[in-house]
């Protein structure tokens, strides 16, 4: 009976150890990959399963569950499988899933569900997680604003706000905060609120600026800021910026300026008239005359090349070349080409054709270019000799 005693007492130390040893299956987040969770986007978690208790847990599986806003990437494993997970081990897993465009800015959770052998039923873990809608629900879509502009002068830049989420933001407070070293100021109110845009609405903002009219030349940023508040209370701010170069496009035109060419067969000279019409500077101005081919119909008697240097805007300048027109010739076009570099450092080239009319004589002594008198010549010569014969004769006969 003792030694029936002592087996039992034995058997049943054992059996109530064994009772006292058990698993412990736990499931966390470690990281999200975004971070926050973005709406519309998908997401990576990383997941840790953990065996904390002191035996071992069988065929463990651990299932992720679609709960709004989440739901698993296509192709996907929804279920995560593990033979053995000894007291103390950890074991590390990913899983996609797509946040619901629909989801608002907020604290959320993962739902996953575990199960494994000696475990009755099944156990839930609430992963918890950050959504954010708001960081780049509200974008600056458009602005209106000239590429370029000239010192002095007034523009009206348009700002358009585009609410790209699903929910309204409130006090919408968009500012152009300018630096001292931009030669640009708002001459209106430099900040514009709005009280309520609803998703999907977008609304435009107008500002006036001034250039300074010191300007100097270049490309300034204007930056430009924008506070708003989500549904939740959240207070949110974008910061995006334009960019505008101040001094003026260069446009330098040719034109005849005079001749002294009028009828074929003959030479003269022609002056090409260069006018800096644009509002930017123009460097090594050149003016060329490319040579002539057999059907030009004129020849160059002097240099091709004339270098004229620098020209500002509405400066003035001239360029003179000796011509000889070949006969038969109705008119004359001489093609110039100019080159420069223009307020923004580009090189340009531009081709002109100056053309000369050219005249028959009778046309020359209609338009006054050849006196009509000059025909009248070899009649007074003749009537001056008939007067000297006379006179000679009379003092001839009187003697």
């Amino acid at each position: 009976m003792r030694r029936l005693f002592a087996l039992v007492l034995v058997i049943g130390l054992f059996s109530g150890l064994a009772a006292a040893q058990s698993s412990n299956i736990q499931v966390e987040k470690m990281m999200t990959e975004p971070e926050p969770l973005q709406t519309g986007q998908y997401a990576t978690v990383w997941f840790s399963v953990t065996n904390e208790g002191d035996a071992d847990a069988e065929y463990v599986n651990v299932t992720f569950e679609d709960r709004y806003p989440f739901t698993l990437k296509e192709d996907e494993d929804r279920t995560f499988r593990y033979r053995t997970i000894e007291p103390g081990d950890t074991y590390t897993s990913t899983v996609t899933v797509r946040v619901d465009r629909t989801a608002v800015s907020g604290n959320e959770s993962l739902r996953f569900w575990m199960s494994h052998d000696h475990f009755d039923g099944r156990r839930s873990f609430s992963l918890p997680v950050e959504v954010r809608d708001d960081n780049t629900a509200l974008t600056v879509r458009d602005v209106s604003l000239p590429e370029r502009v000239v010192p002095g002068s007034t523009h009206r830049m348009n700002v358009t706000l585009q609410n790209n989420a699903n929910t309204h933001f409130n006090s919408i407070d968009t500012r152009i905060d300018l630096p001292s070293e931009v030669p640009i100021v708002v001459s209106d109110t430099n900040r514009k609120r709005i009280q309520q845009l609803d998703g999907g609405d977008a609304v435009t903002l107008s500002y006036q600026l001034l250039i300074d009219e010191d300007a100097d030349r270049g490309v300034y940023s204007i930056p430009i800021t924008s506070e708003y508040v989500n549904i939740a209370g959240t207070t949110f701010s974008i910061q995006e910026s334009t960019g505008v170069a101040i001094g003026g496009m260069t446009d330098i035109e040719a034109a005849l300026e005079r001749t002294d060419i009028r009828t074929d067969g003959t030479r003269g000279s022609v002056t090409v008239r260069l006018v800096n019409r644009g509002q930017g500077q123009a460097k090594f101005v050149s003016v060329d005359v490319p040579e002539e081919d057999e059907n030009a119909g004129y020849e160059l008697l002097s240099t091709n090349d004339i270098y004229i240097g620098n020209m500002i805007p509405d400066d003035y300048q001239t360029a003179e070349y000796e011509v000889y027109v070949e006969e038969g010739q109705e008119s004359l076009t001489v093609p110039v080409d100019v080159s420069y570099v223009n307020a923004q450092g580009q090189p340009v080239e531009r081709s002109f054709d100056v053309t000369v009319e050219l005249y028959e004589q009778s046309a020359l002594q209609q338009y006054g270019f050849v006196s009509s008198g000059g025909s009248m010549m070899p009649l007074i010569v003749v009537v001056l000799v008939v007067i000297g014969a006379g006179l000679w004769y009379w003092r001839r006969r009187g003697a």
